[in-house]
């Protein structure tokens, strides 16, 4: 079986199983969940001690947590938690990358 990339067209009734991988199809339900929960993205840092998130979309409300994972060997911890954002700092200068992740209830 073969599909164009441009417009595949599906009839019926079609079943998505939860994706495992980043190119596995996902069920339209799943993506909205998951879209709606969780943002993700990168700061950089360029010999610096903190940097601003924008959460885009911006979440209802702060009932999310936060997990920060720096490339480098430096205490990380967030401060000024708001529904659009919050601001990552580090316990040294940093110039490297830290990872972040928002995941509300």
């Amino acid at each position: 079986m073969s599909f164009k990339a441009d417009a595949p067209t599906f009839t019926g009734a079609v079943t998505v199983p939860t994706p495992s991988n980043p190119s596995d199809a996902a069920s339209k339900g799943y993506v909205d969940t998951a879209n709606g929960k969780i943002r993700r993205g990168s700061a950089d840092f360029t010999d610096e001690s903190s940097k601003a998130v924008v959460l885009d979309p911006v979440f209802a409300d702060t009932n999310y947590r936060i997990t920060l994972s720096p490339d480098g060997n430096v205490a990380t911890w967030f401060t000024v938690k708001a529904v659009g954002g919050f601001t990552i700092n580090t316990s040294a200068n940093l110039t490297g990358k830290v990872d972040w992740i928002a995941a509300h209830d």
